[in-house]
């Protein structure tokens, strides 16, 4: 009778872990509106972005020079912080923001697949606090630790 218990058990417990999905994303399944913020450069050449999704799920990839990115899930803010991440985001005026020339550290925020085409805007040194634009990308920010 004791095998019979066992046996059960252990083709339940391999059947459970079959049915498991794990929660890692590749870049090509995020969902098509997504915020990303980063930053790239410096001796090792790594890039790191936290990228905000609609549902509120945060991720984080990492990415060495070669082509190695780690992607690790970091967090689920509330609906009313997703919310607000991308109302902060549609504010913010793309189309009148200059990038600044790449340097040893680099810093971006990328509004994905919003308005039928990828948006960027790059900068390397303090934002301005006077520039309504930089003031949003700050607010952002503050999501992002």
């Amino acid at each position: 009778m004791k095998p019979i218990i066992v046996n059960t058990f252990l083709i339940l417990n391999l059947l459970f872990l079959i049915s498991c999905k794990s929660q890692m994303m590749t870049e090509n399944e995020l969902p098509k509106k997504n915020i990303a913020v980063g930053s790239y450069g410096g001796i090792t050449g790594m890039n790191e972005k936290m990228v905000f999704l609609r549902n509120g799920m945060v991720y984080k990839f990492e990415t060495i020079p070669g082509g190695v990115t780690k992607i690790s899930f970091v967090k689920e803010l509330k609906r009313k912080e997703a919310k607000q991440i991308f109302k902060t985001a549609s504010k913010i005026n793309f189309e009148t923001l200059k990038n600044d020339a790449p340097a040893n550290m680099n810093f971006y925020l990328e509004r994905n697949r919003w308005l039928k085409k990828d948006e960027f805007y790059g900068w390397t040194q303090d934002l301005d606090l006077a520039n309504t634009n930089h003031k949003l990308i700050l607010k952002l920010l503050t999501f992002s630790n």
